[in-house]
């Protein structure tokens, strides 16, 4: 049964102050003090409710104490045993889960915590909701309101994070698979499928694998998958609804082709097992029996195994910290351009107001730069992906048609034969409507046609006609949107003039004048190499649209102040603060996708505490002898705040609790 924690509200008659004494002046100043009032008494345990019964039974242990210890424990990167020993004789540590003064008294067991993050697990498992991303997107936007932070120019970048598994061979992660399979068996189907598991269940896996060397490694991958293949076929009738077989049936089907054939003569069906080549196995192969959503991903010279987690943050040189506004965690095989693209619409949902978003060269792509537009979002993109161009062709848009709010439309049609057949015809129509449109239009066959609409309707329609064939037909329009647009491409070579391109399909072509060509320096290395034409004398350019977008992005660093053009650097330090959970072997603690997931939110959340801090907090002490003489601590706060010419909202933080 769900029940909020309201024990912190009231306070004691002997509480840390007494506890402390005349060191809790200093106390309030700790991390552990501020953490208290920032986090916990700001955590919302109504979005944990969903975890536990409606019935009347046992209450929770205080969530707001759980979540708050498994964000202090990520901020100082502890294992479960050190969170423990802390928890139980560590003043600042009690102070920021909000635990009592009397030591002793613990708020919940280490086993109440773990048996808390399984919870989480199963119900995202069942709801597809992490309860902890919901949180830090509320936290977060709380946070920023009340900090008045600018949100509307933003960066982003991408960090590999390494699943806590073995690295295995690919003979290694055979062999070991075949060994849980075996150990998950009842008795009597271990004794009817002994022989075929009797190599592989002694000793360790890589034991099994150092026995053999160089090239005699073909021979016991052959031998193990007829092994995999009768066990296949044995066991997936009663052991199909097992996890272990579940893990093993993937592995079997990622590295084995099995094909069935039947005898002509005999009639009998036969079943031949092929390994399937190395060089044909994807990135999203198992890589580890423990953790099944880990992939592979080699990255600038290096191998990683494990996740990759996308976070974006403020970057306005306007505001007086930054803050993480998005985290999102995917296989590391995902390209960076597909992660951010998934996330746009709820980073945008978010953060209304972002209009210019600043990253790397990994992250724009054609859907990602229509998307921006449509929300009204500048990419700033910092690198240029893949190889740079030796002569880049200046592609640039030209609209053909304008268009005006107010809607004005001429349109004039004569059409003449050489038959001489005159039919004439003039219609005068006048209606009186009031609508704020005004439109003009006259078409002649010979057919003149005037339309006027006014705030209250007023139309005229006059029609002449003279019957018979030569066509002539203009038509302009004025709008706020663009109906239509034109190409052009101009060349590095001054002796070109700009050559409007041409739609060829789906795409789109620009011819130049090969002589002009030529003479140019650049003529070995120019795009239209390939495309050119000794006969007619031409040479084409192609291109598509995504190149037009793709040139666009790459402009745009050239449109903003230059103070802001390298506003994107400034993430590498936030990705590297996520590595700091990470061991001596540069790999994490944890392993799957929602401990992972569960690591990168809390690590935000535990990051945009620090910086709020490491700015409100620690700064404010550097300035107390200028207030000195004030009393309490909130006051001392309130004329700092107002110092630095803060907005007042960013008491919320603090004083709303206090």
């Amino acid at each position: 049964m769900f029940r909020k924690n309201e024990k912190h509200r009231q306070v004691g008659l002997f509480g840390y102050d007494h506890l402390l004494g005349s060191s809790y002046g200093a106390f309030k100043n700790t991390p552990g003090y501020h953490f208290h009032h920032i986090i916990f008494r700001q955590l919302n345990e109504e979005i944990f409710a969903p975890l536990y019964s409606n019935k009347k039974s046992a209450p929770n242990s205080p969530i707001n104490s759980m979540v708050s210890a498994l964000l202090w424990q990520q901020l100082h990167n502890w294992t479960f045993e050190e969170l423990e020993r802390h928890l139980q004789f560590d003043v600042e540590t009690r102070m920021a889960i909000g635990a009592s003064a009397t030591f002793g008294d613990v708020p919940f067991s280490i086993r109440t915590l773990h048996l808390f993050k399984n919870r989480l697990v199963e119900y995202e498992i069942a709801h597809k909701t992490n309860l902890i991303a919901k949180l830090f997107d509320q936290m977060t936007t709380e946070q920023i309101k009340s900090l008045n932070l600018k949100t509307n120019i933003q960066r982003g970048d991408s960090v590999q994070l390494q699943s806590n598994i073995r690295k295995y061979t690919r003979l290694e992660l055979l062999v070991e698979m075949l060994k849980r399979l075996y150990k998950s068996l009842s008795e009597p189907e271990r004794q009817l499928h002994e022989a075929l598991f009797a190599p592989y269940i002694k000793g360790s896996s890589d034991g099994f694998v150092y026995s053999f060397r160089g090239k005699e490694l073909d021979e016991p991958l052959q031998a193990i998958a007829k092994v995999y293949t009768h066990l296949y076929l044995d066991l997936q009738n009663t052991q199909n609804d097992t996890p272990t077989f579940k893990v093993f049936e993937r592995v079997y089907k990622e590295h084995f082709l099995t094909k069935k054939e039947q005898n002509s003569e005999t009639g009998k069906e036969t079943i031949t097992t092929n390994l399937i080549d190395a060089k044909e196995l994807g990135s999203g192969i198992l890589q580890s029996p423990d953790d099944l959503e880990a992939t592979y991903r080699q990255k600038k010279g290096e191998k990683f195994q494990g996740l990759v987690l996308f976070a974006n943050e403020t970057c306005h040189p306007d505001n007086t910290t930054q803050l993480i506004t998005a985290i999102v965690v995917s296989p590391n095989n995902v390209d960076d351009s597909v992660i951010y693209r998934e996330q746009l619409d709820d980073l945008h949902a978010r953060t209304p107001d972002l209009s210019e978003q600043h990253f790397d060269g990994g992250f724009g792509s054609e859907e990602n730069d229509l998307r921006m537009k449509e929300l009204g979002i500048v990419p700033i993109q910092t690198a240029i992906r893949g190889v740079k161009a030796a002569l880049p062709m200046v592609i640039t848009i030209k609209p053909n048609t304008e268009t005006n709010s107010n809607t004005e439309t001429n349109s004039n049609t004569e059409t003449n034969n050489s038959t001489e057949t005159n039919s004439n015809t003039e219609t005068n129509s006048n209606t009186e409507t009031n609508s704020n449109t005004e439109t003009n239009s006259s078409s002649s066959t010979e057919t003149n046609s005037n339309t006027e609409t006014n705030s209250s309707t007023e139309t005229n329609s006059n029609t002449e006609t003279n019957s018979n064939t030569e066509t002539n037909s203009n038509t302009e329009t004025n709008s706020s949107t663009e109906t239509s647009v034109t190409y052009q491409v101009q060349c590095a070579n001054p002796e070109q003039l700009m050559v409007l391109a041409i739609l060829v399909k789906s795409n789109f072509k620009a011819v130049f004048d090969l002589d002009k060509c030529k003479n140019c320096p650049f003529f070995d290395t120019c795009p239209t190499k390939a495309h050119r034409n000794e006969k007619n004398n031409t040479a084409t350019f192609r291109f598509s649209t995504n190149d037009v977008l793709r040139q666009e992005r790459h402009k745009n660093i050239q449109n903003i102040p230059i103070e802001r053009r390298k506003l994107r650097a400034g993430v590498e330090p936030l990705m590297g603060l996520f590595h700091a959970g990470e061991k001596h072997t540069g790999k994490l603690r944890v392993r799957g996708q929602f401990s992972i997931a569960f690591y990168g939110f809390a690590m935000a959340l535990a990051i945009n505490f620090k910086r709020i801090y490491a700015f409100c907090f620690a700064q404010m002490l550097k300035n107390t002898l200028f207030v000195a003489n004030i009393g309490s601590f909130e006051r001392i706060f309130n004329v700092f705040c107002k110092k630095c010419n803060f907005n007042a909202s960013i008491n919320l933080i603090y004083l709303k609790t206090a």
